[in-house]
């Protein structure tokens, strides 16, 4: 992975630092959507295609109480991570694009769950310290992904100096790797690790939607 990251400065330059990039229109904004909230950066390479880079970051976490046999408490936390360049390919040179490139996609997911309360079992109480805990984690095996999608809006379009932009595509990221771990009486639990990922075998891809809010400068 080290070595994979050591390759996206050079890729970046390839992309960007010519000097049609650097002297080329460029526009600014900002992008909301699957991926997070994030900022990203437009410049025109010639009538039909834009280079874009861009980073965006989510985070989500929940906790409280499940009624059961026993009572349950749970804690999740999710985060999402993306640093993206693509290029916006305009086949009829107006308002409509194709887009391609690579994405790193830091996705994470993990939670908790332990009894909160004791549990009786042949008239014998155990205690929820003794019953023990389940953590797990959910992310994804490689973090540099292809992206592909399409979308309307052309940020360095001379007709208007704000934009509002509308992107639909999908990161090739292949299954998630799930991990769980046990504690307690309940450890044996965590074995259920390979059932939760063959479970999520076919969500081979991580569907992404922005909306994007961008000014030329």
């Amino acid at each position: 992975m080290t070595h994979t990251l050591k390759n996206i400065p050079l890729l970046l330059i390839f992309l960007f630092g010519s000097a049609e990039f650097l002297y080329a229109q460029t526009a600014v904004g900002i992008k909301a959507g699957t991926t997070g909230i994030g900022l990203e950066v437009v410049n025109s390479l010639n009538n039909n295609f834009n280079a874009r880079v861009n980073a965006s970051f989510f985070a989500y976490g929940r906790s409280g109480e499940v009624e059961d046999d026993p009572n349950y408490n749970y804690d999740l936390d999710g985060s999402v991570k993306s640093f993206g360049a693509v290029v916006d390919y305009f086949p009829f040179n107006n308002w409509f694009k194709f887009t391609g490139g690579i994405y790193y996609h830091d996705f994470l997911v993990e939670g908790l769950i332990q009894p909160s309360e004791p549990y009786e079992v042949e008239g014998k109480v155990f205690q929820p310290e003794r019953l023990g805990e389940i953590t797990g984690q959910a992310t994804y095996k490689s973090k540099i992904v292809p992206y592909l999608g399409l979308g309307v809006g052309n940020a360095v379009n001379q007709n208007s100096r704000v934009k509002v932009g509308f992107e639909l595509g999908a990161m090739f990221t292949n299954n998630p790797n799930v991990d769980m771990q046990g504690k307690g009486m309940i450890a044996p639990t965590a074995n259920q690790a390979d059932t939760f990922e063959d479970a999520m075998y076919s969500f081979k891809l991580y569907p992404v939607l922005n909306i994007s809010l961008t000014t030329r400068l």
